[in-house]
């Protein structure tokens, strides 16, 4: 049999070969038993038991979860509450869209409340699972060290015990902690579905209220129908709706102690405040009135800004807040509205809302109510008609956007009266009675907006007009224009806020966040880009900031800073028009990066200003780059004095595209910055302001030039304004047709001294002339005329 390299027989020898290798190799690599010396066991035994306390500590702590207990008890209450109250809304097939949505706003807090605690458990049970996992670990390499151990020495024996009792001792803890944590999870999250499940439930019983307010849900009021409904004896179910009437104080209270705690301080807080803003008012403010009723104006913007933070509030003490505000927000607009007839407006809008909240708690019957909604509707629509000949007047007088405004508004509400009215008599009574309420809550909303821009606005101005703050130069100096950045940012969030609030009462929305972050949510899409309302207004308000910071930066550089070390003008003003680029590049820059617009879109723009250059744009880029090179090397400087087309004037400022110059005939000639860097330009101040002039002067040919010289360098040495060094001199330059002709050069420290300086030494020379017989010649001419001698004899012959 002859072996070949290619027979089965010589590749399963190889295979067998390799095998037994690798089985043999396998056997090497086998853990062996090792000497552990207990010098190097008793520090890796300390420091495992000290990790054990503190891991033992850390799951302690973890096991303690009451406050998310509390918040599953106060959710789990709530809930139940929430049920029954939307239960007593379906058995009733009651329509109140306010009631319905203030359930789903109220439903929608505990959801959050509860996802906060499922949030906390979570991180309990991540937190302990990290530190379960890591000590199984190390149980584990404990093991292989002991089993790998030869000698056992009874000193190691003992340091393997402890070792064993402190995982003991922590197994015996996570074996406890972790059904309590995982049933604790389990629990909130059934809880949170029952949650949601409810506000899904009221969501949509309000958008089918929604629907039911177009339709007809009663008879009309002239029909026979309605007419039977008032024969109906309502004093029963009156006297038994007025005695379900339930206050829930002392529950109120245990409920929001800590917030009715901080509503007090607030109002004492803010009466002490406006009390002292009242001693220390300024003539022309608003504030002066409303400071003459402190504690109106503290007592309303306390709990204003408070009543949101109440949880469970009754619907009894829900009005008894209103009311509250409602008296002092009457008070404070009493003190600022001078005429009797808009107050006597004011009072009847303000308490017809109070009494629709207060026959909404009594439980009028429907059939009274429906009357009272009618007669509400028809007695403002004609009171409203007849106010609106009053404002055509008014706008004939003083026409502005504010009157316009009014004019608008009054339409509208016109028209809304006039809907109630006709909505309440055909049977819409939903509709009408939504109307209503709606509309005198939006009034009361821009009525409390109008009260807060009016504080803070002039809080902002006695604040910055103040003693103290005026000692800062700066705010001395731009007070105003401060109050007025503050001012527009302040109103700006007030206006947006009191929008949100009206829109979300007109059912729009359920709550007023709700309402602003659905509007900040709409946007469009631009190259996978979304751009939202909330980016740009973000956007806005980070370009906004970014300027005014600009400003104030320039502002403190030129009045503050650079005067200090002595710059000049004209390099202080290119300081700040650098500065000003600058922020205005940042600001763009953080306005893009708002929307989501990286620095790598810019490259679009770069292509398309190349793009642009190629067909057109070459002049503005070039004007813009030479503007540049005119700040940084600083050739031509604001306030220089040049001479630019034979024109004269004074560089008044550097733009982006052109430069302004004044000509010393006061007028502005634009120059565009690329001419004045190709172009020469005579710069009379670019090193220095010192400067020569030039006085020349003619005398007779029989005057003393000796005389003359001397009295040309006394006019010029007796100035004031002539330098001393160089000294003045006197140079005889010509003799001419009737004169021998003299300049007078001298120095002046400031070309601003030149003109006036020459004309004064020149009204000199001609006293000193005329003091010492120096005559000053006029051109002289003979003129001869041929043949005119032999005309004059011949008539002398004749």
């Amino acid at each position: 049999m002859r072996f070949s390299l290619k027979s089965p027989l010589f590749f399963l020898v190889i295979a067998m070969y390799i095998a037994l290798t690798v089985a043999a190799s396998a056997q090497m690599v086998v853990p062996t038993p090792e000497n552990v010396s207990i010098a190097e066991l008793l520090p890796k035994t300390e420091m495992l038991r000290n990790d054990a306390d503190e891991a033992y500590n850390k799951i302690n702590d973890l096991r303690d979860v009451t406050t998310i207990e509390n918040l599953y008890t106060t959710s789990i209450n709530a809930l139940k509450t929430y049920q029954a109250v939307f239960k007593d809304l379906k058995e009733n097939n009651s329509n109140d869209l306010d009631r319905s949505r203030t359930l789903s706003s109220n439903i929608k807090n505990t959801d959050s409340m509860i996802a906060n605690a499922l949030d906390l458990i979570t991180a309990r049970l991540n937190a302990y699972l990290e530190i379960k996992t890591s000590w199984q670990e190390r149980q584990n390499e404990w093991k292989n060290r002991k089993e790998n151990s030869i000698k056992s020495s009874q000193a190691i024996k003992e340091l393997f015990n402890e070792v064993n009792h402190s995982f003991a001792k922590l197994n015996k803890l996570i074996s406890l902690v972790e059904p309590n944590l995982v049933e604790t999870q389990l629990k909130i999250i059934q809880l949170q579905r029952d949650i949601k499940k409810l506000h899904r439930e009221t969501s949509n019983f309000s958008s089918q209220i929604r629907k039911n307010l177009f339709e007809r849900n009663e008879n009309p009021m002239y029909s026979k129908s309605f007419i039977n409904e008032l024969k109906k004896d309502f004093l029963p179910n009156f006297k038994s709706a007025v005695n379900n009437i339930q206050f829930s104080l002392n529950d109120f209270v245990k409920e929001n102690l800590n917030i009715l705690i901080i509503q007090i301080l607030l109002i004492w807080l803010l009466a002490s405040l406006l009390k002292y803003a009242q001693l220390a008012s300024q003539n022309g403010l608003l504030l002066n009135k409303i400071t003459s009723n402190y504690l109106s104006a503290s007592i309303f913007c306390s709990l204003t800004l408070t009543v949101s933070l109440l949880q469970k509030i009754p619907l009894t003490i829900g009005v008894l807040y209103t009311i509250t505000i409602f008296i002092s927000v009457l008070r404070l607009a009493s003190a600022i509205i001078e005429s009797k007839r808009s107050r006597t407006l004011l009072y009847s809008t303000m308490s017809l809302l109070l009494l629709f909240e207060i026959l909404e708690i009594i439980s009028l019957p429907l059939p009274l109510f429906r009357i009272f909604t009618a007669f509400i509707g028809l007695l403002g629509f004609i009171t409203l008609y007849r106010n609106k000949t009053n404002l055509n007047q008014i706008s004939t007088i003083s026409a502005n956007w504010k009157e316009y405004l009014l004019q608008i508004l009054n339409k509208i509400v016109i028209i809304i009266f006039a809907i109630i009215f006709i909505a309440q008599t055909f049977g819409y009574s939903n509709l009408s009675i939504h109307l209503l309420n709606a509309t005198l809550k939006s009034l009361f909303t821009a009525l409390t907006a109008w009260m807060f821009i009016i504080i803070s606005d002039d809080i902002l101005y006695l604040f910055l007009c103040n003693k103290k703050v005026q000692k800062i130069s700066f705010i001395q100096k731009h007070s105003s224009n401060l109050v007025n950045h503050l001012t527009y940012l302040v109103n700006a969030f007030i206006i947006i806020i009191s929008f949100s609030s009206i829109i979300a009462i007109w059912g729009v929305f359920d709550n007023a966040s709700q309402a602003l972050s659905q509007f900040l949510s709409l946007g469009f899409t631009v190259s996978e880009i979304k751009i939202t309302m909330g980016l740009l207004v973000y956007a806005a308000l980070a370009l906004y900031i970014t300027l005014c910071i600009s400003w104030i930066i320039q502002r403190t550089l030129e009045e503050e800073i650079l005067p200090k070390h002595k710059v000049e003008k004209g390099a202080a003003i290119s300081v700040n028009r650098l500065v000003h680029y600058f922020f205005i590049i940042l600001s763009i820059i953080i306005a893009f990066s708002t929307l989501g617009i990286g620095i790598q879109s810019f490259t679009v723009i770069f292509g398309a200003l190349g793009i642009g250059v190629g067909f057109g744009l070459q002049n503005i880029v070039n004007n813009f780059a030479s503007g540049l090179i005119l700040l940084f090397e600083r050739s031509i400087k604001v306030g220089d004095t040049v001479v630019v087309g034979g024109e004269w004037g004074t560089v008044r400022s550097i733009g982006l595209r052109a430069t302004v110059i004044q000509t010393f005939d006061n007028s502005e000639m634009i120059v565009p910055n690329s001419d004045l860097v190709s172009s020469t330009v005579n710069n009379w101040t670019l090193s220095e302001r010192k400067t020569r002039f030039v006085a020349s002067v003619g005398v007779d040919y029989d005057s003393d030039i000796k005389l003359v010289t001397k009295l040309l360098l006394e006019a010029a040495t007796n100035h004031p304004n002539v330098m001393k060094d160089p000294a003045p001199s006197v140079v005889f330059t010509a003799f001419a047709d009737s004169s021998l002709n003299f300049d007078l050069r001298g120095w002046v420290t400031d070309i601003d001294y030149r003109a006036s300086t020459k004309n004064e030494i020149m009204y000199e020379i001609n006293r000193l002339f005329k003091e010492n017989n120096i005559i000053i010649p006029f051109p002289q001419r003979d003129i001869h005329i041929k043949g005119l001698d032999k005309k004059l004899e011949a008539l002398k012959i004749d």
